[in-house]
């Protein structure tokens, strides 16, 4: 009777056992995290603009400097002094999803080291404006004396919905090196 009774109560506590192992959460992959206290997300303090922002090289003869690239269009981060190095860019207010345009901002520029702003324009990114998509732009000519490496840049806007005094959204990279704005002596294959 006590074998019995000993091989019930085991029974019954594998079984209990597997019960509760079945019903844990399985694991997250690596590097994934369960939101919570620890990871809020959306955070409180989100930021109020998504930039998606590419540096291509010009077509030929849009440089005033007479150089360019051999392919147009081309994004890349490494330019030559002398050639034209062109911005496009897409911002969305992340509240509302909404992709701000030329009639929702009251200001965007362009803040390149040693240079007054350059105020960014507005328009369609193709030869047909019904059918190209539009986009923030702007093309510099790097003058042939500008200093040689990285180019700490940031794009700067201000929407007509940022209500409070002084606010504003800022883009700027990543610093890391290889990814960054970087003038160079000459220029690299495409």
């Amino acid at each position: 009777m006590k074998k019995l009774m000993f091989l019930v109560t085991g029974i019954a506590a594998l079984a209990l056992s597997a019960a509760a192992t079945a019903a844990e959460t399985p694991p997250l992959p690596y590097g994934q995290v369960v939101p919570g206290p620890t990871n809020p997300w959306p955070s409180k303090s989100a930021l109020k603009v998504s930039f998606f922002v590419e540096t291509v090289t010009a077509s030929k003869n849009e440089s005033v400097w007479g150089l360019w690239a051999n392919t147009a269009c081309t994004r890349t981060n490494f330019f030559p002094r002398r050639e034209r190095i062109v911005w496009h860019i897409t911002m969305v207010e992340t509240k509302t999803g909404k992709v701000i345009e030329a009639a929702d901002v009251k200001y965007a520029y362009l803040k390149i080291p040693g240079l007054p702003n350059l105020k960014l324009k507005y328009g369609p990114h193709g030869r047909d404006p019904l059918v190209a998509p539009w986009n923030w732009y702007y093309g510099w000519d790097v003058p042939p004396d500008y200093p040689l490496g990285l180019v700490d840049y940031q794009i700067v806007v201000k929407t007509k919905s940022m209500k409070e005094r002084g606010e504003v959204a800022t883009f700027k990279e990543f610093p890391l090196a290889p990814e960054q704005l970087t003038i160079v002596t000459q220029r690299t294959a495409l």
